[in-house]
């Protein structure tokens, strides 16, 4: 009897795995906090989420707090130019 139930068990966790694999996969990645992936000025340094700003409806992230500091002083046009910059940089990343 207990050979049966370590059995049924066995089957049951192999059950339960062959299910996830033919399921959906939901992405384990947890969705960018920010619109772009890396920094707005410095296009190849990586975002860190909690130094961001809110510009025109949307979360931008930078590298560093001095970055940060750069942005408040530019124009919008600028700022559109960096941030669409950072933006296409970080679609290979």
């Amino acid at each position: 009897m207990k050979r049966f139930a370590t059995l049924a068990a066995s089957f049951v966790v192999l059950a339960s795995l062959a299910a996830c694999q033919n399921s959906p996969k939901a992405d384990t990645a947890a969705a960018p906090a920010t619109v772009n992936k890396v920094c707005a000025l410095m296009h190849d340094h990586p975002v860190d989420p909690a130094l961001s700003v809110d510009y025109k409806g949307q979360k931008v992230g930078f590298c560093c707090d001095d970055c940060k500091v750069e942005w408040a002083g530019m124009s919008d046009a600028k700022r559109d130019a960096q941030l669409a910059g950072a933006i296409a940089a970080g679609k290979g990343k």
